[in-house]
């Protein structure tokens, strides 16, 4: 039972963190996350292929001109351990992976990435018919992916991409901070869902990430539900034409390194 609930816990703060995918409707495949309108205006929109993923290797996703070369996968450890009575467990798992990033120039961007994620939970235990001892309640969880990101004509020009997300029973103790940096400069990286046509939330939203500098909107990324439409699930990238060719490689390593967390069942 821990196992169950302590998964069921991690996936909830991967779900916040938008590292697990939701399940749409057939008609849910039509939806698209509210992006900037100046991003929306001046992107090209490139569907996102999967590819083949052979074991030990990151699947070959491909948006456009970008495709992951060569890569390595390792295995995913994880961990779960509860208290003598049962009443309190925690659960981690983790992953290291690597990839190179090709785009439509000869340059090349060397992606090495870790994404960890863990849950600490109490649990009730029956002790008679109607006597319990403990509570059902999620004590806390986290979700740590980073990445470091060099290109091959400019190794010194390295970025490290983070997001930390931990939600605690306590609402201010909760964290949720995503950035791309090489110190000089910085992109936030938010997350986005598809609104009603009123523009109101919607309660199935398609999910993603859109990627900013100093409040310019550069690409999005749009990752919809879990239930596959037709076998192919609806995963965008929106790309800002006029970036220069290195941000445009950039943008599109850490997209595909939150591609293959998204993935990633731990």
């Amino acid at each position: 039972m821990f196992s169950e609930d302590i998964s069921a816990a991690a996936k909830a703060i991967a779900f916040a963190a938008g590292c697990i995918l939701l399940s749409p409707a057939t008609g849910a495949a039509q939806k698209t996350v509210a992006i900037a309108e100046d991003l929306s205006a001046n992107a090209i929109v490139l569907k996102v292929k999967m590819g083949t993923q052979w074991p030990g290797r990151v699947a070959k996703w491909r948006f456009g001109d970008y495709a992951v070369g060569s890569s390595k996968a390792g295995a995913v450890n994880s961990k779960e351990k509860s208290n003598l009575l049962g009443t309190r467990g925690q659960t981690s798992g983790s992953q290291r992976f690597s990839f190179v990033m090709k785009g439509p120039t000869p340059e090349t961007a060397k992606v090495d990435a870790l994404h960890a994620a863990g849950a600490e939970i109490s649990q009730s235990v029956p002790i008679t018919g109607f006597i319990t001892l403990g509570n059902d309640e999620l004590i806390e969880a986290t979700d740590l992916l980073s990445a470091s990101i060099s290109f091959s004509d400019d190794p010194a020009d390295a970025w490290t991409m983070l997001r930390i997300v931990k939600t605690a029973q306590q609402e201010e103790d909760n964290l949720w901070e995503f950035y791309l940096t090489n110190e000089r400069r910085k992109l936030l990286i938010e997350g986005v869902e598809s609104l009603l046509s009123d523009g109101s939330p919607d309660p199935n939203p398609a999910t993603g990430y859109e990627i900013s500098e100093d409040g310019k909107s550069l690409a999005a990324l749009q990752i919809n539900p879990l239930k596959w439409y037709q076998g192919v699930p609806s995963w965008f990238v929106y790309l800002r034409q006029d970036l220069e060719p290195r941000m445009k490689l950039l943008l599109a390593a850490a997209m595909t390194v939150i591609l293959h967390a998204s993935i990633t069942d731990f």
